[in-house]
């Protein structure tokens, strides 16, 4: 009898145990009430029924892929928490797990704001483009075009973090005038007309350009006046101090349609500054010698007409980037010339070519140019391999021819038959540069 109510009072028990047990875990609850995006965070807002510490809040997608995650010690009421770098979507679903007993999961739909991009700046650094843009949000796969004149220069897709950032943008062309527009996932596109600052290598009238040449080992100075720079015509006056104190000065023209140049022959003294002076097919004026080394700037509009160079097309060359042309009187010397890119050099915005001959079975790099982006495709810097010769800008300034700068200097005139040397009276000390052999003619002869 005494053993049947000892094992009645301990069922009794043990029944009181499991029913206050399973009575405590049906207390244990977290109620998700609301989740808001604010200031580019989660404001989550949670009801716990008891303290619980260490709890995991996971911020899912609609899909079930975690968002984002962070843990949480929940206080017993209402709890109030913000969550940042979340990736946002707007229907999301908020899960919170406490260790070992339970999770919560409950589903949102957000209001979000819609995403907009103002375009604040830009400006080119190394032929690059660098857009400052400021999103209000944090938007990925945003679509970024580049347009000039009616033409995509590029397109671009880009994850843009909120706020301001500097995104940078290659092989976009260089332009003065430029449309960009942006348009972010579900947000209004925007668009902006800007005219840059491109540091573009320009020959601008009143403007004196000076080059320093080298040729096996003997320099040559080299200075180029220009005098007109119309809507079709760029014209000036070339000079070129060499050694033993004599200098040559010619006349030039080119068409800026065409590029096709002219030039004098090398001027008296009294007809450097004349109307009726005859200008020359530029062939006539690589043949008379180092005089006409003061040319060498425009290099690679000569050589097309004094080498007759068939393919030489220099719109084809910029637009496909490679073009390969021929010597007339040698139709299988075979050279390519290659744009390699578009960078600064010296502040200037230039193209850098290549180029390249087949010498025997091997294909060697020959000469590299800097060229102007701007027609007429003057030289900022050319370098001819194996020690041959080098051309160098120098600086410009604001100046007008002046026979003063030829102080020091005889002066050597040039007519079709015979050549007379007109000194110039000395009023400054001059640097005397050594004599060069013309480095007009095709360098890889």
């Amino acid at each position: 009898m005494k053993m049947k109510i000892f094992f009645g009072l301990f069922g009794i028990v043990v029944l009181s145990i499991l029913i206050s047990g399973c009575s405590h875990t049906s207390d244990e609850k977290v109620e998700i009430k609301d989740v808001k995006f604010q200031s580019g965070n989660l404001l989550i807002s949670l009801h716990a029924s008891q303290d619980e510490k260490n709890s995991k809040i996971d911020i899912l997608s609609e899909n079930g892929e975690i968002l984002c995650s962070s843990y949480k010690d929940l206080s017993a009421g209402s709890n109030q928490f913000e969550l940042s770098g979340c990736d946002v979507e707007k229907e999301i679903k908020v899960s919170v797990g406490i260790p070992e007993k339970f999770v919560s999961v409950k589903g949102f739909k957000l209001d979000l704001p819609e995403p907009s991009v103002k375009i604040k700046d830009a400006g080119y650094d190394f032929g690059d483009l660098v857009l400052t843009l400021d999103s209000n949000l944090e938007v990925k796969n945003t679509r970024i075009e580049v347009i000039s004149e009616g033409n995509v220069l590029c397109t671009r897709y880009l994850n843009l973090p909120k706020g301001e950032s500097e995104q940078k943008l290659s092989d976009c062309g260089v332009e003065e005038k430029i449309t960009i527009s942006i348009t972010p996932p579900g947000g209004a596109l925007s668009t902006k007309n800007l005219d840059l600052d491109v540091p573009i290598f320009k020959l601008k009238k009143g403007y004196k350009y000076d080059y320093s040449s080298n040729a096996y080992s003997n320099q040559q100075e080299i200075s180029l006046y220009i005098t007109e720079d119309s809507s079709d015509t760029l014209a000036g006056i070339a000079g070129i101090k060499r050694g033993g104190q004599m200098a040559s000065i010619l006349r030039f023209k080119i068409d800026k349609d065409s590029l096709k140049i002219t030039a004098t022959y090398p001027l008296a003294v009294g007809k450097i500054t004349s109307s009726n002076v005859e200008y020359r097919n530029i062939k006539d004026i690589s043949r008379i010698g180092e005089a006409g080394t003061s040319l060498l700037p425009f290099w690679l509009i000569l050589i097309g007409e004094s080498e007759e160079l068939v393919g030489l097309d220099l719109d084809k060359l910029f637009k496909d980037k490679a073009i390969t042309v021929t010597q007339q009187s040698s139709p299988t010397n075979q050279i390519t010339l290659s744009l390699t890119g578009t960078q600064v050099e010296n502040g200037f915005l230039v193209h850098k070519i290549i180029f390249s001959g087949k010498e025997g079975e091997e294909i060697k790099n020959v000469a590299e140019l800097y060229v102007s982006t701007a027609k007429p495709y003057h030289l900022l810097k050319l370098v001819i391999f194996q020690g041959t010769g080098e051309l160098t800008f120098k600086k410009l300034e604001k100046k007008d021819f002046s026979l003063s700068d030829y102080d020091g200097y005889t002066i050597e005139e040039h007519t079709a038959s015979m050549s007379v040397k007109t000194p110039v009276k000395a009023t400054q000390e001059e640097v005397q540069p050594e004599q060069t052999g013309n480095v007009i003619r095709m360098f890889w002869r």
